[in-house]
């Protein structure tokens, strides 16, 4: 589950600043492995070894990695996902979802399919979904309430809320 973002190195000891998508890195300790997908596209395994939440920003956390003890070692983790199974992840309030398993859901009007959830642009306070209409045409929707409502897993649906988002 893509669980952060790792922004930047911070300070000279190989401490990264990391960006929970959750807002909360509570779920992460350490000794925890996790996954980072690195931008030159390598995967890595990495263990945790300190992570700090940030008393400035919501989501913000400072995080060591075994192995990564030199901010010069860390500056290639700049720009990482993080990722962590699916039983490490944030647990979840009621009626809320990983926006990894929107991908693929149905997008409905009226109890009409009108697109699909074809991909997540994470990054910012709100998610985006690109949904492709049932024509081929693509669009952004933000992943807000006041646009899309109910999302059910079960049936693959999701409602949309405003059919003009889709420019119909």
């Amino acid at each position: 589950m893509l669980t952060a973002t790792l922004i930047s190195t911070f300070g000279l000891d190989g401490i990264v600043k990391a960006l929970f998508f959750s807002s909360s890195g509570e779920h992460i300790k350490a000794g925890m492995e996790v996954t980072a997908h690195l931008k030159n596209k390598s995967i890595i395994k990495l263990i945790v070894k300190k992570i700090k939440k940030s008393n400035h920003k919501a989501g913000m956390y400072f995080m060591l990695f075994e192995g990564y003890d030199t901010k010069e070692k860390a500056a290639v983790l700049s720009g990482a996902k993080l990722y962590v199974k699916r039983e490490f992840a944030h647990r979840l309030e009621k009626d809320e979802v990983y926006t990894s398993d929107l991908i693929g859901l149905d997008v409905m009007y009226n109890a009409q399919k009108v697109a699909s959830i074809i991909y997540i642009i994470e990054g910012g306070n709100v998610p985006f979904l690109e949904v492709m209409r049932n024509d081929g045409k693509h669009f952004i929707i933000p992943y807000q309430k006041h646009f899309l409502g109910d999302v059910d897993l079960v049936k693959g649906e999701i409602e949309l809320l405003n059919l003009e988002l889709l420019d119909l």
